[in-house]
């Protein structure tokens, strides 16, 4: 027919490979009467490792390639609490 079907192996034939990532934040927080402010920087994935999010089967299934979760993901911002 021209098309490739795949055939599914038993569950949890397969694994990706180990996830790891070391996430760091720092915190200034400040109080008052009946409400408070903090604000915050965080990186996630600190030291870049290159962690797998999927796999992704190329058409005729006789390859793959693993789709990557993101590097370096630094964020801030301010939380306030009434």
């Amino acid at each position: 027919t021209g098309y490739w079907i795949p055939v599914p192996g038993e569950i949890n034939s397969a694994r990706l490979p180990a996830y790891h990532a070391l996430d760091v934040q720092l915190l200034k927080r400040w109080e008052f009467r009946k409400w408070g402010i903090a604000i915050f920087l965080e990186v996630m994935n600190a030291y870049n490792h290159y962690n797998v999010a999927d796999i992704y089967y190329i058409e005729d299934y006789s390859d793959y390639e693993y789709m990557p979760f993101f590097g370096i993901l630094p964020s801030f911002g301010v939380i306030a609490d009434f």
